[in-house]
């Protein structure tokens, strides 16, 4: 009798602790899915916004050749996360999710700063072609007007 009340023992203890552990790891699990859904989403967010600051760069015409690769190294990660969450390993979701924030951290400030120079080069281009085109005519025809002249002396002494 001693050992069967001593096995129920230990059985009932066992059960207890294993109902214990179970829950707190469900609970884990919990807690590292939902944090792996809200980083995906803000890096979905984040990877948008970055889009419309560089596709603004661009249009502007600014030199944005390593910012498409850092974005699309970003949008990479950003799906391998996706994938991963959606096959249930939500720990490996909220680390790639978290690295693709990581590699967009100023991004959208450096692709301001490329539209900036862009706009500033074009404005300098602008003045170089207009100025420089504008001088040039005037130097031709300051020039054809010379030799004009000194045709039609040359022709008045012959």
């Amino acid at each position: 009798m001693f050992c069967r009340r001593n096995l129920v023992s230990v059985f009932l203890v066992t059960y207890l602790f294993t109902v214990f552990l179970l829950n707190n790891s469900v609970q884990v699990l919990a807690t590292v899915e939902d944090d792996a859904s809200s980083i995906i989403m803000e890096a979905e967010q984040k990877v948008a916004d970055c889009f419309k600051s560089l596709a603004g760069a661009d249009a502007v015409g600014a030199n944005v050749t390593s910012l498409y690769s850092v974005l699309s190294d970003a949008g990479n990660l950003l799906s391998d996360a996706n994938l991963a969450y959606r096959h249930g390993d939500f720990s490996t979701a909220l680390e790639l999710a978290s690295k693709c924030l990581e590699n967009l951290d100023g991004f959208v400030e450096e692709a301001d700063s490329s539209a900036a120079e862009g706009i500033h080069n074009n404005h300098n281009d602008f003045l170089f072609n207009v100025v420089g085109s504008v001088s040039l005519s005037l130097v031709i025809l300051g020039c054809g007007a010379v030799i004009w002249l000194l045709m039609s002396r040359r022709k008045s002494n012959i």
